[in-house]
């Protein structure tokens, strides 16, 4: 049995009332979002219907006026108007009022559960569970994957932001794609991809999820990424790793694609980082990596996050056999915002120029949000490999022997 307590929440219809008297402009947006019956406590929903009808006779939004809507039609309760007025508002009233959708569709399904069963036992058991299946649709709440759209003029104006705009610009708050043949490099591009981001941004956590190498060697490749490209130190740098087996997102049943729980809880591993590097993607999914349906809900799923929460997320992907570009479904690179090819230089017969194989092409395969215009062409080269002692190390053999190789 459900717990009252799991049913409503005072606190945020509280708090959502008392928002909408300090800043009475923001009614316009939230009753679109809100009705009577999100409302559990009968004083907030004779509130939320005075709230109405004071707007929709364009009378004004403060206590006094609510106060005579409510005493003219005898429903005013002083201890619960008291408790609203002492309550905060809230600036950002999204994720309430996504929590008191919750709460309404709960009390919904609570209310017609025995309903059900009465129809079971009806005359006509199907018409009355149709019924019942159609007032059930016409009380939850609306879909949240449902479009909201918003007049232009009322939209904050706002330019994509990169990090790496020096180096290898990637698009914030987004998912981006790097692939690359096998043993070319684009692990040390990852690695370096995550120094560089921390060294900038000293306060920036960064997580990468390397399951195909053991987590040893990839600090091995890090620390020769930090002190013989970067000639910088690993201290204070907040970069964490791990190389667990992956869990599969998706689950398949026939035609059917779902979400596997444990979802839910890698979203809590990931929320202190900012920079998440994922590797590699084939790894975590669990659909058809062939099947267009299954990678478009796959990658919608970390970019919706990835939007949500404020996170860069990249995703290192396995190419197609003898090229550099993405294997599998289409949909992977078309859900990707920018993707970036990692291939060996060659010359101009073709072949793998050997006087550059400390160094890799970039190639720009897919660029949504103009990262071309920043590194100003579609191909860059880039150091990736150390091709020698920092000149700080000059004359200590130990050391370099330590870090370099391993020893």
């Amino acid at each position: 049995m459900i717990n009252e307590l799991e049913i409503y929440n005072i606190a945020f219809e509280r708090s959502i009332l008392a928002s909408i008297l300090f800043n009475p402009s923001c009614f316009d947006t939230v009753s679109k979002q809100l009705s009577i019956e999100h409302f559990y406590l009968p004083s907030h929903q004779d509130i939320y219907k005075a709230i109405v009808h004071l707007t929709a006779m364009e009378k004004p939004l403060d206590e006094e006026f609510l106060k005579l809507e409510l005493s003219r039609v005898g429903r005013f309760d002083e201890a619960s108007m008291l408790e609203i007025l002492a309550a905060n508002p809230i600036a950002n009233l999204t994720p309430y009022l996504s929590e008191l959708a919750k709460y309404k569709d709960k009390r919904t399904l609570l209310s017609l559960s025995t309903k059900f069963k009465e129809a079971a036992n009806s005359a006509d058991p199907v018409h009355a569970a149709k019924e019942l299946i159609i007032a059930l649709e016409e009380g939850m709440s609306i879909d949240q994957r449902l479009p909201r759209p918003t007049n232009h003029e009322q939209i904050e104006e706002k330019e994509v932001e990169f990090i790496l705009s020096e180096w290898l610009p990637i698009p914030k708050n987004t998912v981006s794609l790097v692939t690359a043949p096998g043993g070319s490099g684009k692990t040390w591009t990852i690695l370096q991809i995550a120094a560089r981001f921390c060294i900038q941004n000293r306060e920036s956590r960064a997580f990468l999820w390397l399951s195909e190498d053991p987590k040893s060697l990839s600090k091995s490749r890090l620390n020769k990424i930090l002190l013989g490209v970067l000639e910088s130190s690993a201290a204070n740098l907040k970069i964490d790793i791990a190389d667990d087996a992956t869990p599969h997102l998706l689950n398949i049943i026939g035609n059917r694609v779902t979400t596997d729980p444990i979802w839910h809880d890698l979203k809590k591993v990931f929320e202190p980082y900012d920079l998440i590097i994922l590797d590699p993607l084939i790894a975590f999914f669990g659909g058809d990596e062939n099947n267009n349906g299954h990678a478009r809900f796959f990658m919608q799923l970390f970019t919706e996050f990835a939007g949500k929460y404020s996170k860069t997320i990249i995703f290192i992907h396995h190419s197609t056999k003898g090229t550099a570009g993405s294997r599998g479904a289409g949909a992977i690179v078309d859900a990707a915002r920018l993707h970036y090819e990692v291939d060996r230089i060659r010359n101009k017969d073709k072949e793998t120029d050997d006087t550059k194989s400390h160094m890799r092409l970039i190639r720009l395969a897919k660029d949504n949000y103009n990262a071309g215009a920043i590194l100003k062409s579609n191909e860059v080269e880039r150091q990736i490999f150390p091709t020698k002692l920092p000149q700080s190390w000059v004359g200590r053999s130990d050391r370099f022997n330590a870090v370099f190789l391993g020893e």
